[in-house]
Order: C-alpha cells, then structure tokens, then sequence
C-alpha cells in the first residue's frame, strides 16, 4: 500500500474532510473505493494533528523560513483577502443563488459537480426517470450520478433515442477552460458512443438563444473502473452562458448502468477584447465591396479553398471568370471542403453579402451548397470564432441565381469575418456549382 499521500489529499485531512479526501485520493490515482478508504483511514488519526505529511523542523534555518513564509502569506491575505473569501467554499451558504459547489474545485462554474446534494441543480430533459442520485456504500455523504435507460421496443431506423440531463452555467470573463468528468460503466457496453458529456455555447444567461456546438467528452468502451476525461475549451465567441449535457444512447447502452462525477468547467485564461478604435485602419467606405478578386477575372487569388476547386475561364455574369466547386462522391450523400475569403472589419458593425452562383449542368447527380458568414475576435481571423447564423442556400435550378444576406450585424467584439462557400451532394456521383460577383460590404446603420 503507497502510504505516501499527495498534498491535496493531506489537505483534505488536515480539515478533517475524510470524505473528500476518499475521493480526491481516487480522482488522482484512479484506484478502487475499497482501497482509497483504507489509505486514507490509515493517515486520518495522525492527520488531526497540526503537521500531517510535513517533515518535523530539524533546524534552526527551517524554522526561520517557516516563519517568513507564514508573514508572506499573512500579508498576502491582507492584500487580496476579499478574493479569496469569494472563492472559500465555507463562506458561501447552500442556500444562495450560486451554490458553495459552485467553487469547490478550484473555480468550478458547475453547480453540484459531484452529485453530493443529489441531482440539485440539474435538470431533465429527456427521461427524467432515468437520472438517479447513487450512494456509495461506506462513505458518508458520498454520491454520484447513475443513467439507466432502456432501448425502445420498436426504434425507428436513424432516429436517435436519448436521455439527457441538463445544467446551464454562467461563464463570467474565462475564455479557455478545463472540460472534465469521471466516468465509470457497471457493465460492458456494446457501444463507445453510449454516453457522454456535451458542451454548448450560448449566447444568453439562459441557454435559450443561439447555441452553438463547443465539445464533448466521450469514455473509452474498454475500459474497467472510472476513468477520467478532461479537454481544453475555447469559449465561443460572445458566449454568456455553456449548456452541460449529460445524455445516454438508448439503443447503445442498452441497459448497462452508467455512473458521473466530478464533472468540472474551470476557467484556465483571462483575455482583454480587442478595442475597436484601433480598427479604423480597416474601415472602408459604405458599399465598398471589403473582399479582394471578387469576380475571379484571371485566377483564384487571394481566396482559400480545398477539395477540387478551379478556375474556369468560360463562365461568368458580367465577365467571363469564375470559382468552379466540385464534389465527388461514391459512397451517397456526401458533403465537405471550404471555398472562403477573410476581412478586417474595421469600425462598421452592419454588412451585407451574398454572390451569384450557377449549377453545373455537366453535374450526374443533384447537390447543392451553402453561403455562410463567421466572426472572428482577432484580425485575420484569428481567436474564438461564432457563426453568423445567417446564411443562403445554392438551389439544383438551372442558370446563374442570386443569394445572399441582406443584412447582419457583426457582434460587439468582432474584428474579423470569414465569407465562405461550402459544398454537397445527394448522392453518389459528381456535383459542381460555379461563383461569381461575391460581395460583402458595409451599410448604413
């Protein structure tokens, strides 16, 4: 048995928490229940002692420095006490608005992260009677999330039958996060993608507007015992609130048990957004078309593209010259690759967009593509990113049409914007559109 214990788990001790140091022991070293109980019970008596797992002073200079280090921290307390009272789990009562769970990992936005109060703060989206609140034997005040679900009688070929259980939290001014969560299986799956945790920007308090896709944790299918998962977020751009959802394939699962914990979203960096009086530089005249080789007169400069895009010199709207998208599929449906152009946005906040677009007539089976806009909160599109949630879509009609946005507004602390062309096909064969005249300009407010 390792009897040497890590200093987060000393520390539990010394406040008496035996609890919490059971479960930070097998956080940290994925053991057994079993075996982190006895661990850290072997240590409890000598841990209520003022010096648990520190070296008794043998000298005279160790205890000098002992002691300027206790004055260091004395008037480090004087000088930011206010913050770290903020952040003490024992100064926050249970009863307020943001809970003393809130806090208890080190900056953990997530209220009860280790299911301890049950499923307080969580809510059911799908199947509420397949989220339970699990005690452990022998540990006291110990709990966890347990998920069984059953697949249904009859499923409906490529519908997805989930249960799911929700919880919206307040980002404050983090950009980068720690995304974690323990998992443990009470049985064999079948499936890798029967459960996992997923993440989703949003851009109000409340989780109801605008959400946009941000990360998931998924466990490994083969692996006994819990298991951690832990990824590095970037917040989406103008994202006030993330959406933490703890879901369960049905038909995957199968009726295998499944057990959460300790799922944590901790802020990891603090970001100043860019001021937009220094961007004047980039501002161009109301109407001013921002993109550069719009109309494709002699090749595809200044535009980035992937997959089988070319110049055709033969097509055109006003001029001949113009992108040629292509896609080629053998397996059915297929869509993929990007055809797109960044701009410096400069101090306007209205814009417009769009282009003229044309279906090859040579293509051998329907497709079609899709004109969208992504704001970026650094120059050359750089940084977090967030889609502009207007787009149009290239029709399967013949000759050259029209699409675009009439107007969008470009968030608060946006700098940049991506105009992109995407494409896909219905099924297996060639599709292929052609581009011209693209245009994204500035208009009057």
């Amino acid at each position: 048995m390792d009897t040497e214990l890590e200093e987060s788990v000393l520390e539990e001790l010394r406040k008496g928490r035996r609890v919490h140091a059971i479960k930070e022991l097998r956080r940290l070293r994925g053991i057994g229940l079993k075996e982190a109980k006895e661990i850290v019970n072997a240590h409890y008596a000598d841990a209520q002692g003022p010096m648990v797992g520190v070296t008794e002073v043998r000298s005279n200079s160790r205890l000098v420095l002992f002691v300027l280090f206790g004055i260091a921290v004395f008037f480090v307390y004087l000088a930011y006490g206010d913050y770290f009272r903020s952040l003490s789990t024992d100064s926050i009562a249970p009863a307020e608005s943001e809970s003393r769970l809130a806090f208890a990992s080190k900056g953990n936005l997530i209220n009860n992260y280790d299911f301890d109060h049950g499923l307080s703060a969580w809510i059911p989206k799908y199947d509420t009677d397949a989220f339970s609140h699990v005690t452990e034997d022998s540990v006291e005040q110990n709990g966890v999330l347990q998920v069984v679900t059953s697949p249904p009688l009859n499923p409906v070929k490529n519908r997805i039958y989930s249960a799911a259980l929700n919880q919206c939290v307040k980002l404050r001014d983090g950009i980068e996060y720690r995304f974690a969560a323990s998992f443990k299986a009470v049985g064999d799956y079948l499936s890798k993608h029967a459960n996992r945790v997923n993440l989703i920007w949003y851009q109000s308090d409340d989780c109801t507007t605008k959400g946009q896709f941000g990360e998931y944790l998924e466990p490994v299918d083969d692996r006994y015992g819990w298991q951690r998962m832990e990824r590095k977020v970037t917040r989406s751009l103008n994202a006030k609130a993330a959406l933490i959802e703890i879901s369960q394939n049905k038909v995957s699962a199968n009726n295998v048990p499944a057990l959460w914990d300790a799922i944590e979203l901790v802020p990891l960096s603090f970001k100043k957004q860019v001021s937009l009086k220094s961007m004047n530089q980039y501002t161009l005249p109301i109407g001013t078309n921002y993109l550069k080789n719009s109309t494709f007169s002699e090749d595809l400069e200044h535009w980035r593209h992937s997959g089988d895009t070319t110049w055709a010199s033969d097509e055109g709207v006003d001029a001949l010259g113009a992108a040629r998208l292509a896609i080629f599929s053998d397996k059915g449906g297929y869509g993929a690759h990007n055809f797109s152009q960044c701009v410096n946005l400069g101090s306007p906040r209205v814009f417009a967009f769009g282009a003229h677009v044309k279906v090859d007539p040579t293509s051998t089976y329907e497709g079609g593509g899709i004109l969208r806009l992504s704001w970026y909160e650094g120059l050359k599109c750089k940084g977090r990113s967030q889609s502009g949630f207007k787009q149009d879509r290239v029709e399967y009609v013949q000759g050259w049409q029209s699409i675009g946005v009439d107007q969008v507004v470009a968030p608060e602390n946006a700098v940049s914007a991506r105009v992109s062309f995407t494409r896909g096909i219905n099924d297996s064969g060639n599709f292929a559109y052609f581009v011209d005249d693209v245009f994204f300009v500035a208009i009057p407010e």
